[in-house]
């Protein structure tokens, strides 16, 4: 299946599941967080595998989904499988997770099931498997913009108060 075509499909699902009617930013809807990776520096062999986790610290509105895109440097390393994306604590058991795996990007969607309420505060939003590919280091990331949360109504929370820091993987 093309790239083109995945695309397509992810932003399909990102669609149906989290805008519903309106998709408006409420700009008093404003969040103040840390997303950080952790560990944020670590060693691995070539051919071994690592477990990243992402997390939230001190989200203080609460949200319904999210979205973001994690970058890597595929010459380094490489995403072990979509299958092994694990939901954090963060939005709960059930959740609903969308990933979509390019050669340098995850395009990860998470979500509540209707009628769950919002969450915020602190906690593990997933943990990513990676494996070491060749020797060098490769950083993780969010790139700048990528990162988009989403209160039950399906409206866009501000995220410009959202702080985050990329994570090095250094393989051997």
């Amino acid at each position: 299946m093309s790239s083109i075509v995945k695309s397509a499909i992810f932003s399909i699902f990102l669609v149906v599941i989290l805008w519903g009617c309106s998709s408006s930013t409420d700009p008093m809807n404003e969040a103040s967080a840390i997303m950080q990776f952790t560990p944020d520096n670590v060693d691995v062999s070539v051919g071994s595998e690592t477990i990243v986790t992402l997390e939230f610290s001190e989200l203080t509105v609460p949200v319904f989904g999210l979205s973001l895109q994690i970058a890597y440097d595929s010459t380094y390393v490489s995403f072990s499988d979509t299958l092994n994306i694990e939901s954090g604590d963060f939005l709960g058991n059930g959740a609903l997770t969308f990933t979509l795996i390019s050669d340098t990007t995850i395009y990860l969607t998470i979500t509540r099931i209707q009628g769950q309420e919002s969450v915020g505060g602190t906690g593990v939003i997933c943990t990513l498997p990676f494996t070491g590919r060749a020797a060098g280091n490769s950083t993780i990331e969010l790139p700048v913009g990528s990162v988009h949360l989403f209160d039950s109504a399906g409206d866009e929370i501000d995220v410009s108060g959202l702080e985050s820091g990329p994570l090095v993987v250094t393989v051997r």
